[in-house]
Formats: C-alpha cells, sequence, structure tokens
C-alpha cells in the first residue's frame, strides 16, 4: 500500500507488518488502535484542514485500494501536483492506519533528497487524508528506456547510480527501505534533462542490464528459495557481453552476508558506478530492451487487471473476500504463501497437491 520502509535502530526488536514485507521496531505499532471511524483524526496536527480550499482538483492519475490520485492546481496559481486523496473509510485495519501515519512520517523525514517525490503538504477531513506531492510527468523509467531505443552500459551506470544514491540517503537518514520496484521510479518531465523520481522505496541493478530479475521460480517459494541458496546466473544472455566491471558491482550488491555486502557508499565508489569511471558507451543488446518492455507491460497489465476486478465487484462481496484473505494470512505479510493457503484448505477438510497449489496462484 503505501512506503516499504522502517525506521532503523540495531538495537530494536523488530517485527513483521502488512506493508510490502517490511519491518518496523514493535515499540512503534500501537496495540489499542481500532479502526478509523469518520471523524476520528489520524493526523491530529493537520486534523480538521481542507485540502480543496487551496487546491483544484483535475484528472485522475491513477487509483488504488484505498484511494485515487488528482493532478490538481494550487489555487491562484499555475503550479501542478499530485494530490492523493485516502479515504479513512476504507482503512479497515489498525496496521492501515499506522500506514498512513508511517508513509507521511518516511516523506517527511526523507525530504530535501532531488531524486525522492517531494511531499508539500498534509490535510486531513473527516472523511479523507489528502497528501500534497509533487507531481511527476514523464513516466515510468522502464518505458523511457524503451522508448530511447538506444541503451549503453553508461547509461545503466548513470540510472543505477541515481538509485543507489536514493538508498545511500534513506541509510543516512536511518530509514532501511525494502520494497524498491523499477516501476516505482518515475522521471520529472518529458524533456531530457529529466530527474529521476523515486515514489516507493531492489534490485533494480540487475533487472536495468539483463532485463530480468537475478532470482526467479514458479512460485513465491522457489523464489525465496533462490534467493537463500542458488549463485547469480551470469552464464546466460546477456551476461557474456556485460563487462566485467558491470558483473563485479552487481555481485558485491547480491552478497548474501550483510557484514560483507557493498554499502550503498561503497557501491557508489564503484569503478563502474561513479562519474566519468569505466562503464562503456557500447550498446546493450537489443534483446534486453525488449525483455525491459515485456516485464514493464507485464506489471501494468496485472494492476489494470486488478483495477477492474477491484472496481466491479460489488461492496459486500469485496467485504467478505478481505475477511477471507485476512483469516489465510495468518503472518499479516500482504501476500498468501503457497503453505498458508495449503493451511486454508486443510482446514476446511481439502488436501490438495503443493505443485498443484503453486501452479493455482502464479
Amino acid at each position: 500500500m503505501f512506503s516499504a520502509a522502517q525506521f532503523f535502530d540495531e538495537n530494536m526488536v523488530l517485527r513483521d507488518v502488512a506493508i510490502g514485507g517490511c519491518k518496523i521496531p514493535l515499540s512503534t505499532v500501537s496495540s489499542n488502535i481500532t479502526p478509523v471511524k469518520p471523524g476520528y483524526w489520524i493526523l491530529p496536527t493537520y486534523g480538521n484542514t481542507d485540502c480543496w480550499k487551496d487546491y483544484e482538483p483535475g484528472a485522475i492519475l491513477g487509483k488504488g485500494t484505498f484511494g485515487t490520485t488528482y493532478m490538481s492546481t494550487r489555487k491562484g496559481s499555475t503550479e501542478k501536483y499530485a494530490v492523493k486523496v485516502i479515504s479513512k473509510r476504507k482503512l479497515g485495519t489498525p496496521e492501515e492506519v499506522e500506514d498512513v501515519k508511517r508513509e507521511v512520517q518516511i516523506m517527511h523525514h526523507l525530504a530535501g533528497h532531488r531524486n525522492v517525490v517531494n511531499l508539500k503538504n498534509v490535510y486531513e477531513d473527516k472523511s479523507n487524508v489528502c497528501l500534497v506531492m509533487e507531481v511527476c510527468t514523464g513516466g515510468e523509467l522502464f518505458d523511457s528506456i524503451v522508448k530511447r531505443g538506444h541503451y549503453t552500459e553508461r547509461d545503466a551506470a548513470a540510472l543505477i547510480r541515481t538509485i543507489v544514491g536514493v538508498v545511500a540517503h534513506c541509510h543516512h537518514m536511518g530509514v532501511v527501505h525494502r520494497d524498491l520496484k523499477p516501476e516505482n521510479f518515475l522521471l520529472s518531465d518529458k524533456t531530457s534533462t529529466a530527474q529521476l523520481k523515486a515514489t516507493d522505496f531492489g534490485l533494480s541493478s540487475f533487472f536495468q542490464l539483463c532485463g530480468y530479475p537475478p532470482f526467479h521460480g514458479d512460485n513465491e517459494k522457489k523464489i525465496f528459495e533462490a534467493v537463500v541458496s542458488k549463485p547469480v546466473d551470469f552464464n546466460s544472455d546477456p551476461w557474456p557481453r556485460i563487462s566485467e566491471p558491470a558483473k563485479d558491482a552487481v555481485r558485491r550488491m547480491l552478497v548474501r552476508d550483510p557484514k560483507r555486502r557493498a554499502t550503498a557508499q561503497e557501491i557508489l565508489k564503484h569503478e563502474w558506478m561513479r562519474e566519468n569511471g569505466v562503464a562503456s558507451d557500447q550498446a546493450i543488446e537489443v534483446e534486453v530492451l525488449s525483455r525491459i518492455k515485456k516485464f514493464s507491460g507485464m506489471n501494468k497489465l496485472k494492476k489494470e487487471a486488478l483495477k477492474i476486478i477491484a472496481v466491479n465487484l460489488p461492496v459486500d462481496e469485496i467485504s467478505g473476500m478481505r475477511e477471507m484473505f485476512l483469516e489465510i494470512d495468518k503472518d499479516r505479510s500482504g501476500a498468501i504463501t503457497v503453505d498458508e493457503f495449503a493451511n486454508a484448505l486443510r482446514s476446511k477438510g481439502q488436501i490438495m497437491a503443493e505443485s498443484d497449489i503453486a501452479r493455482i496462484m502464479q
């Protein structure tokens, strides 16, 4: 739903919460919060304020589970902003309420970095929380790569340098992000000098060089097993034609032992990553662009399909599905695993082979 991040203190006890697999300090989660009701202030500092006194809503930029984002204009000016309107009525659990608080807190905490979308203002009325943010009109990173048509290792190094710079900033500010996704990096505008902006907080480096993730499998369990135990494949195409310094940078970022893994600051100083480093101007083969395009298209198709399902289902059916989902999702991770689904079937007296369950959940 929101930024998968945590404020990090190595002396704190951490636990899983349902925000994209992140961990947050246990002390920050209140145990006595009830689901939000109209008139209850989620953010008392901004309580009883009206976003639409200051901004004029325009076209819809996107829709999500909890609300809608609008292109908006600040009244009395031509300044454009993205306003995310979060419906308090749709926040049905204490964790979802905490997610809203945490998103605002983290965005304020990271403010000022040129490659992080800036939170301009926050409002809360009886029905909605409104987040006024810098608007990015240049589209997704992958779309721009494919549109450009010509892509070199030096281009990849520049993009990855920006992304790792964002990670370094987060770490410097005491924030650990665990949900970096390629589609969450947008371009500020459509010009050739547009800045790359993180909108939600990966493994982007590997993908931008070869066009597919470093670890994959037929289901979530197999992907996790690959992350834990399988070596990264640098033998399949196009890796034999990628330079050794580029592969070395990726290897250093994917070391499993965190004590041996390169820090963000160390990666920024790597010979392939740094400005005017050894990254080649030789074009990366077209097949990589083709894979990036295919991956980006699949993600968009999945998003649109989910939107159509969500919009067209009756409210009572959505509510029932939500309750069923929460009952199966025992660890509150926000995703149902093969094991959780198998346990749910067994509780209903149904037995199914794990391979069949995995195939259903692909």
